[in-house]
């Protein structure tokens, strides 16, 4: 709960290209990685912490059920998205476009 609450306290100026880098980091499945990005893209607010970012990344756990992903799948994936607690935020805040 520790690790979730600092990623309220740690602002991002390139919320969409942080969300990308991270996904791609983490080996996420790239088509539902990229759907909840783009959904992201256009929800995102003013002032974006890496909280936001990592709770826009609950989605592709959502996305990946609708497709009936087998449950040792949605087990990795949630893993892999817990890992991002122990990132370092800033170093994926990158100001030029990311691939993924």
């Amino acid at each position: 709960m520790a690790k979730l609450e600092k990623l309220a306290h740690i602002p991002l100026a390139n919320p969409v290209n942080t969300m990308t880098a991270v996904c791609k980091r983490l080996s996420l499945p790239k088509k539902a990685a990229m759907e909840a990005i783009s959904m992201f893209e256009m929800t995102c607010g003013p002032s974006p912490t890496a909280n936001d970012v990592f709770m826009a990344m609950q989605e592709i756990l959502f996305l990946l059920k609708t497709e009936h992903t087998p449950v040792a799948k949605l087990l990795s994936v949630e893993e892999s998205i817990a890992r991002a607690l122990t990132l370092r935020w800033p170093d994926y805040d990158l100001a030029k476009a990311v691939s993924y």
